[in-house]
């Protein structure tokens, strides 16, 4: 089984606790849908998505963990 992972980096500031995101959780959501959708078109395989956030420095991090803890079904 396939797994599209899309990972929502964000970027910290200095001074602060809070986080900024690049893109929305909506616009985040989208592109592993739209790669989805287009697998299919293609005849591709069964496929799960997930979208996960992550700081820059982290994000192969966030990809390895999904590829050995996602849920797969």
């Amino acid at each position: 089984m396939l797994r599209l992972v899309h990972v929502r980096t964000c970027d910290p500031p200095l001074r602060s606790a809070a986080r900024f995101y690049r893109e929305t959780t909506a616009e985040a959501a989208a592109v592993p849908e739209e790669a989805l959708l287009a697998a299919w078109a293609c005849g591709g395989p069964r496929a799960t998505t997930a979208l996960v956030d992550a700081r820059h420095g982290d994000v192969a991090t966030a990809i390895t963990w999904q590829a050995s803890h996602g849920t797969l079904t």
